[in-house]
């Protein structure tokens, strides 16, 4: 229900309970020998990874949020236990949203760009770890069989969709210092005050556009793209950039046929048409609440 929810447009405060139950009963606490032997199965871990996921989509959408209200990283498949040494996204994302203050440059550098947070590439990377089982097997038949020849013709798009992510978090970054007005003061809230982090903000949305554009139309990574626009289209002011945005996502819904990306370019034009009316010194009218959807 709550996938459904989602790929259809629906807003999160529809999905939220979905995904709460999800959440609940997929981190119940008692285990067995059956669960226990249950939990290693990718089957479980992708489910585990999707939920969370999806949490994590709404902690970035709705500043309203905490990552205790939608699951501390601590407690997600985002920190797995065999690699808190690597850096994490979705750890950093959950970072960057509870204490924007605390987090620097080094930690966003610090990041490998490895995306196998994302379920989809969870599973995938499941099913080369997990050989010779029924479910692994199971996934490696939905895979294609050229998968590997086209991960290495497009280790350039690997490389750009990771710079793409990382450009997001910085973006993610800078709208919690412009627009957190209870942070705390530290060496990063006053070297950004919200009119810097405004400039921040603009110069490395920019250099995301720039990046999007070195993706080709048919590139294996479109399904990966949605959650960095959902953090940076909505920043963009530039017509050029706008229209590029809005076809993208006219090419996905194509290719696709999901309703959600309709959704999203409907939100998004109207996002930039009443920022454009703010603009006037003479517009006084207040604006609705922008709907929070799990855009990703």
């Amino acid at each position: 229900m709550a996938v459904f929810g989602k790929l259809s447009g629906e807003v999160y405060d529809n999905i939220r309970p979905y995904l709460d139950f999800a959440q609940d009963f997929l981190r119940y606490k008692g285990i067995t020998p059956v669960t226990a032997e249950l939990r290693k199965t990718p089957l479980y871990l992708f489910l585990y990874n999707l939920v969370s996921y999806n949490q994590l989509l709404a902690l970035v959408a709705d500043a309203r949020l905490s990552p205790k209200s939608c699951g501390s990283s601590e407690e997600t498949l985002f920190a797995n236990k065999s690699e808190q040494t690597r850096p994490d996204f979705a750890a950093l994302l959950s970072r960057i949203s509870e204490n924007a203050q605390d987090v620097s440059s080094f930690d966003i550098d610090s990041w490998d760009g490895n995306l196998d947070f994302l379920p989809s590439f969870t599973t995938k990377k499941k099913v080369a770890e997990l050989p010779g089982s029924a479910d692994t097997r199971f996934l490696r038949e939905s895979l294609s069989p050229a998968a590997g020849r086209q991960n290495r013709a497009n280790g350039d798009e690997e490389f750009i969709i990771g710079e793409i992510y990382r450009t997001s978090s910085r973006v993610h970054f800078f709208q919690q210092l412009r627009d957190r007005d209870e942070l705390s003061y530290t060496t990063t809230t006053l070297a950004f005050p919200p009119f810097m982090a405004q400039r921040q903000i603009k110069r490395f949305s920019k250099l995301a556009m720039r990046l999007f554009r070195l993706l080709s139309d048919n590139s294996q990574f479109n399904t990966a793209i949605l959650l960095p626009l959902g953090i940076i289209a909505p920043e963009l002011t530039s017509k050029r950039d706008q229209t590029f945005v809005i076809e993208k996502l006219k090419m996905l819904e194509r290719t696709q046929c999901f309703d959600v990306f309709r959704v999203f370019s409907q939100d998004l034009q109207s996002g930039w048409a009443r920022a454009r009316a703010s603009q006037s010194a003479y517009q006084s009218a207040s604006f609705p609440e922008t709907p929070v959807r799990l855009i990703g």
